[in-house]
Order: C-alpha cells, then structure tokens, then sequence
C-alpha cells in the first residue's frame, strides 16, 4: 500500500498561524481594527492577521485579506510589511497547491529579507519556504530552510519559534529516512512544548513520532500515537490538521485491518478516508482531497474492484497534474501499474511504472520508492525476468533496511536462486543438460538435507544447554529463597523469644513481687493485730488465693521462657506439682510414664506444653479431691499412629451420665481442643477415671 501521510501529516503543521483559541471572537475583534485604525502599519497587522486566522478554515477569505496587507504596503512602501505579506499571501497559495504563485510571492518576499530588523519575519519566511519545498518533494532543501529558521530561534531563545521548527526539521529527516536524528529530536522537543503548554504543537509532534512508528512497520504503535494526537488536536487544531489526523488513523486502521483481515478496521478507515475527503473539500484543501481518494482507491484495489480503483487514481492523477503536484503524480501513476499489473495489462503497467519511476526517484518519500521498486519486481518476476526482478528487489532491500523495515531477504534469495538457476541451466544444457539437471537437483537436495540435519543438531543443543542452564539457575534460586526464608524464621523466633523473656520478666520482677507483698501484708495483719474469726478465715482464703495465683505465675513464666518444651521440661515440671500434691496426699502413688520414642524427638511449643500441663495438673487435683485415689499415673504413647495422654486413677469413680460437666472438665476439654487433640473421659464407680487426649497423628 503507498502512504501519502508523511506528506499530508506535515501540512500545516508548523505554519506560523496565531492561535484562535476563540475563533470568532478574534475575527470580529480584528475586522473591528481594521474598519477603525488610522495608522496603515495597524491597519496592515489586522488584515494580515485576519488572512492567518482564516489560512486555518477559508483560504479563499486568506487571500483575500492578505492581498489588501500586500496592496497597503506596496502603496505605502512599507518594506517589513511588503515582506510579511507576501510571505503570509505565499502559504494560501501552497494550501492551494498553486506552487508556482507560492515561489513568486516568496522571491519577492526574499528580495527585501536582508532589510528586515524583527528576526520573526526571517524566521516565518524560511519555515514557510521550507514547507514549499516539501511539498514540491524536495526535502534536502526543506531541512535546510527548516534549520535556517530554527538557528535564527534558538539564537533569539524564542522556544515557541524553536519548538515549531525543530518539529519540522524532524519530520523532513523521517521524509529522509534519517529515522533516529528525527526520533532524537522530538522526544526532546515534545518535553519543551509541555513545559510551554503548547498543546497545538504536542498534538503535532505525536503525530509525527506515530509516523516514524509506521515506517517501521509496527502499525499498532503508529495508530496509538495518531489516536492521542487526535485527542490534543480537537481542542484547538484547524480543521486541516483533523483531517490530517483521520488520514492518518484511516491508514493505520487500514493496514491493520489487511494483516489482521478484520473487516471492521477497514470499515473504519474507508469512514475516517471519507471524512479527511470531507473536510478538505469544505476547507478548499486541494492535496488533501488528494489524499483522501488515495485512501479510498486504496481500499477498492484491497478488494480488487480495479475499475473503481482505476476510475478514483485516474481522477487523483487529474486533479494532481491541474495542481502541479508532482509526488501525487507519482503516486497515482504507481498506483495505475499496480492495477496493470494484477490485470496482466504488462505493457500499461511498464508505461504507468515508468512514469512514476521518473517522478518518484526525484521527489518521492523513501517508502513510495520502495514500493516502486516492489512493484517494478512485481512486473518482472511475472515476465520471468528474474534478473531485472532480482535488481528491484535488492533496491527495495536497501529502503526498507534504511528505514529499519522488515529484513526481505529471504524473499532476496528466492529471486537470486531463481535468476542463479536460470543461468546455470543455460549453461549446462549446451554441454549435457539432462544428467547435468539431476545432479544440480540432487546436490542441492542433499545440501539442503545436510543443511536441516546441522540445524536441527544446533537447535538441539542450544536448546538442551538453555534448559540445563534455566534448571540451575532455578536451584539456585529456589535455595536463595529457601535461605531468605529461613533467616526470615529465625529472626522471628529470636524476636519472640526477646519479647517472651521480657514480658516474663516483668510478669516476675512486678506481679510477682506484688503478690508477695500482699501475702506478707496479710500475714502481718493476723498476726499484728487481733481480728475477728470471720475475718482471719477470710484473710487466710485471700493469702491461699494468692499463693496459689503465684505458683501459677510461675508456672506461665516457666512456659513463656521456653520456645520449645520437650517432655523432660514437663516431667520435671509435672514432677514438682506432685511433690506439692504428696505433701497433702502421702498416701498417694504418682507415676509419669513416657515412651523412649517421644521422649528423644517429641517436642512442643510452649503453648502446647502449658495447655498439657494445665490439663494434666487439673486432672490430678480432680483425682485428689473427690476420687480419694491412692495411685494416679501420667502416661504419653503413641500406637497405631495415634498420639496420645492418659490420666489414670482409681478413685470412686463417677456416671458420667449422671453428672454434668464442670468447670475443670469444660477447661480441660477447651484446652485438648486449642491442641488440635480430640478429650475423652471415662468413669467407672469403685474403679476409678482414665482422661484421655489424643490425636489421629504424630504432630
């Protein structure tokens, strides 16, 4: 498909216009000054700023007003005013694609230029002149006024100057080919238009770093920067740069819809070709009805209804020859062959390519060079002239390699071989041209063979050595985060037992002395002073209470000391309950059983521990209150995969099912769940009770 966009996006684009952010008003405003000014120098600026406010919606009325700007100066031999007007009367002339009226104006403009003192009419005239020569397709001499304007900017520090033509100078290397110099420089100057909230000149540059994208193929990157342009440009842009920003979306949207065959897309881009066709023809803007039916022809011959293609480039060649404008010639000539070609009208494809061969290498963009040469090897290689095909191919290589396009070579060497082969065959048919013919197809079969056989053992082994490097690299990753982790647990676990031993100490050196303290107080006051008996039994309950608060006190601090506790810590701990306990019950047997198993690798957290010793110790108090034991065992097994606790004693017994549970049973069952453990009681009168905590395994 040949784009004209890098041409259409540009039009206009940097054109010195003021910005009507209120158009109407500023019309009426300046007509007001026109009627009623009484200088000629003030009366000139209205009218000349008029024919700039309507350069962006009615050139016809441009012209107009500046042709009065041009007649009062030259009445008055006001020689600044002589050269902004004919400069300003230029530019309507090159939205009407009348090229020639456009360099007469400007030579006469140019002739007065070294008088000027305002270095903004020097700087207007090369940026105007500059799109002039763009748009003739010179565009080595575009960049050169481009960057005349631009010194002349950056010397006076006019950022607004700089931004404009610098934006211009850019999309002239695009038109080059000079794909990072241009890249380079609108990224830099697309951060200055911001910092000036230039959004007429950010929507433009968008615009122009989406074309770069498109030269390089990637499509959906081109349309994203058209689209956002487009957003910034409906604000405040003229109604040519909306209809540059459809064109351009159009053909994003339409190649897209090409390589995806989405039929919506295309229907999108044959609506936004349609509006660009629109708004040019309400704006008299010749080259943009231009490209409008490029577009449109465009999709026709996508379809191959090549008499309505045929019929819209024909008329694009009209309107273009009528203007002047010699790179739509060349494209509507290209795209003539192209039709010719399908139709295998060959002698009118080489007639129509010749012709935009002649225009195309003088002024075209590199991208309408390639797809000339594409389609001049199109031409041959269907007349099997694959040595003139081959040739074409390779010139197309060279532009599309420029523009950081595609790689073809693959399509290169099918047009070599072919050409190679043809040669060869020649050849060899003069001597033996049958045997000759086998053997040539043999070896290049088992070169070929060869050659998939070495691919396939190279894709293998870098294949293997990928994987095995990918495994390692996976180890070794897994193992820094199972370290990571690791040293994440410790540092927790230290951090918990700081905070443990803290608290525990606190719990010891203040409640604790707290507690003694009221035992002693107690103890003073019954026997310091004679007090009555009700109040002794009440302060000795107290002074047992508390006693009794401290040994369990003790007992929390015991647990909260220990991250983890074995069964030692709570044999031992068990065993100094017992001691306690015999004191009051010596006709009491205890035994605490363990097996060796357990003992050497079970260990609990300290919660788990407490919640055991709490249990077994409610137990043994149950057992030496009301079951009159005479023997209570403690025994931790684990069978059957089962882990389990028994507190075993032969008491009197009790019907489980005539009594409800208590306190101590309801505590001790709570607490074999916070175990994750299942709680068992079973009684039998005159034999005794056996309170199991068990669990279904080792954990």
């Amino acid at each position: 498909m040949i784009k004209k966009n890098i041409f259409f996006c540009f039009l206009f684009l940097n054109i010195g216009f003021v910005n009507a952010q209120d158009f109407e008003k500023s019309i009426d405003s300046l007509k007001q000054v026109y009627r009623t000014a009484i200088k000629i120098e003030t009366k000139i600026d209205a009218s000349i700023g008029l024919g700039k406010i309507y350069n962006r919606s009615n050139v016809d009325s441009a012209m107009t007003y500046f042709k009065k700007a041009v007649t009062l100066s030259e009445k008055n031999n006001l020689t600044a005013k002589k050269t902004e007007s004919y400069s300003s009367l230029a530019t309507s002339y090159i939205i009407k694609g009348k090229f020639d009226s456009s360099h007469y104006y400007f030579d006469k403009s140019e002739k007065l230029l070294d008088q000027a003192t305002n270095y903004k009419l020097k700087t207007s005239f090369y940026g105007d002149k500059g799109i002039l020569h763009y748009y003739e397709g010179n565009i080595d001499k575009a960049a050169e006024s481009f960057q005349s304007a631009l010194v002349i900017a950056k010397a006076e520090n006019d950022n607004e100057e700089v931004i404009r033509y610098s934006n211009n100078t850019a999309l002239a290397y695009t038109q080059l080919g000079k794909n990072e110099e241009a890249i380079e420089i609108y990224y830099d100057v697309l951060k200055l238009a911001e910092s000036e909230g230039d959004k007429d000149h950010i929507g433009k540059i968008l615009n122009n770093i989406g074309l770069i994208y498109e030269n390089m193929n990637q499509f959906e990157e081109a349309l994203g920067f058209y689209k956002k342009a487009f957003q910034v440009k409906k604000a405040s842009a003229t109604q040519i740069d909306i209809a540059n920003a459809y064109y351009n979306m159009a053909n994003m949207q339409l190649k897209l819809g090409e390589n995806k065959k989405d039929s919506l897309l295309v229907k999108e881009a044959k609506t936004n070709f349609l509006n660009t066709l629109s708004i040019s023809e309400e704006n008299e803007y010749g080259n943009g009805k231009l490209y409008g039916f490029e577009g449109l022809g465009q999709i026709a011959l996508n379809e191959k209804k090549y008499d309505e293609a045929k019929e819209i480039y024909i008329k694009m060649d009209s309107i273009a020859s009528a203007l002047n404008n010699q790179p739509i010639m060349g494209v509507s000539n290209l795209k003539l062959g192209v039709i010719a070609i399908e139709q295998n009208h060959f002698d009118v494809a080489k007639r129509r390519l010749e012709k935009a061969k002649e225009i195309i290498e003088k002024t075209g963009a590199p991208k309408d060079k390639a797809q000339l040469y594409s389609s001049l090897n199109a031409l041959f290689a269907k007349e099997q002239n694959y040595k003139e095909a081959y040739r074409y191919l390779k010139l197309e290589k060279e532009i599309e390699e420029q523009l950081s396009s595609k790689n073809l070579q693959d399509k290169i060497s099918n047009y070599e071989v072919k050409y190679q082969t043809e040669k060869k065959e020649k050849e060899i048919l003069s001597q033996r041209a049958d045997l000759a013919e086998k053997e040539l197809s043999l070896n290049i079969k088992n070169t070929q063979l060869i050659g998939l056989v070495i691919l396939a053992i190279v894709i293998s082994l870098l294949g293997y050595l990928l994987f095995n490097q990918q495994k390692l690299k996976h180890k070794q990753l897994k193992k820094e985060s199972e370290l990571k982790e690791a040293l994440v647990v410790i540092e927790t676990q230290n951090k918990l037992q700081d905070q443990r031993l803290r608290i525990s100490r606190d719990l010891h050196d203040n409640i604790g002395a707290q507690l003694t303290f009221i035992i002693s107080s107690l103890d003073n006051l019954k026997y310091g002073f004679k007090l009555p008996d009700n109040l002794n039994d009440k302060l000795k309950y107290i002074s047992e209470f508390t006693t009794s608060t401290i040994y369990e006190l003790r007992d929390t601090i015991w647990a909260m000391n220990k991250s983890e506790i074995s069964f030692e810590d709570l044999q031992s701990r068990i065993s100094n309950f017992i001691e306690k306990a015999n004191k009051s019950s010596e006709a009491v047997t205890f035994n605490f059983n363990v097996d060796q198993e357990l003992k050497n690798n079970k260990m609990f957290t300290s919660v788990q521990g407490m919640n055991m010793y709490r249990i077994i110790q409610e137990a043994i108090n149950n057992a030496l209150k009301y079951a009159k034991a005479s023997q209570i065992d403690v025994d931790f097994s684990f069978k059957n995969r089962m882990y389990e606790m028994t507190i075993t004693d032969n008491g009197i017994g009790f019907d489980i099912n005539q009594i409800a549970l208590g306190n101590g049973l309801n505590n001790m069952k709570k607490r074999a769940h916070e175990l994750d453990a299942e709680f068992e009681v079973t009684s039998v009168i005159n034999k005794g009770t056996i309170i199991r905590v068990f669990k279904t395994k080792n954990t």
